[in-house]
């Protein structure tokens, strides 16, 4: 493989990665605490769009806490789960 051969395929593959980086920009995936007080919602290239936070959300801060962990906890795990169902079968 000669030279210009090896930069057609990096090309190539900054192309791939770029399509895939804007295919991912527009999947959504929410992750929430188990009591939904607190809910995440990011894209595919793991940029935090957006949190809600309910009205009801006062008081104790290590509730809020557990909340907020358990918020991206759910969070990573459905990305995870995007990731797997989505590109999965290109790291087999």
């Amino acid at each position: 493989m000669g030279m210009f051969d090896k930069l057609k395929d990096l090309n190539s593959m900054r192309q791939q990665a770029k399509q895939m980086q804007m295919q991912l920009a527009q999947v959504q995936v929410t992750g929430q605490s188990k009591d939904a007080m607190i809910r995440l919602i990011m894209d595919g290239n793991q940029d935090i769009k957006s949190v809600e936070v309910l009205d009801g959300v006062v008081g104790d801060r290590k509730k809020i806490a557990q909340d907020i962990r358990e918020a991206l906890h759910d969070l990573n795990e459905n990305f995870k789960k995007m990731m797997q169902e989505k590109y999965g079968n290109m790291f087999q």
